[in-house]
């Protein structure tokens, strides 16, 4: 999990308050379309087993199936671990002053943003279907007073406490304004 000292350009005031992933069933998504992968490559080499049994007499076959059958592998382990990477890397950190995202876009490519909370105008949370009600996790929605007037967390757990601790820090911002 985050700590303090984690936080990004902290001020001297600032404290962690809350710090989001996306929620574990985004993993099992995950695995069982690699599961959904392996499944396709196995039904393929049976089906060209039993549709032509003596293509595997031929060594030139061999090779070139077994080349293939790695490429596809490959390509199913590199999905699964930029899922990996995509559902361990994304944070999103709540402090008493801002909110920051640090979003990884693909393998190489990471976006951090902060929201500030005195430009934070409504918040808003839902769980869709029966699987996020089930497992209590859906989206945060953020409306802020700045160039990105929406920012959505997706797939955190327990959406409504955390847009509750958000509009908790609004109303102590603008009660100490005020």
């Amino acid at each position: 999990m985050f700590e303090q000292k984690h936080i990004p350009n902290a001020k001297p005031d600032e404290h962690l308050i809350y710090s989001l992933h996306a929620h574990w069933i985004k993993l099992v998504y995950a695995f069982i379309l690699f599961f959904a992968q392996l499944a396709i490559l196995a039904a393929f080499y049976l089906g060209a087993m039993y549709l032509f049994p003596a293509l595997s007499t031929y060594p030139a076959v061999r090779v070139i199936a077994i080349c293939f059958a790695t490429l596809y592998l490959l390509m199913a382990y590199v999905l699964l671990f930029n899922n990996y990477l995509d559902y361990q890397l994304d944070v999103w950190i709540i402090t008493n002053h801002r909110i920051i995202a640090i979003v990884q876009t693909n393998l190489f490519n990471r976006t951090i943003s902060e929201y500030y909370i005195e430009k934070i105008q409504d918040v808003s949370a839902n769980e869709k279907g029966v699987l996020q009600n089930l497992f209590r996790f859906g989206d945060v929605m953020i409306q802020t007073a700045s160039e990105r007037p929406t920012v959505y967390i997706n797939d955190v757990p327990h959406p409504f406490k955390v847009a509750e601790v958000i509009n908790g820090l609004i109303y102590k911002d603008v009660k100490k304004e005020g």
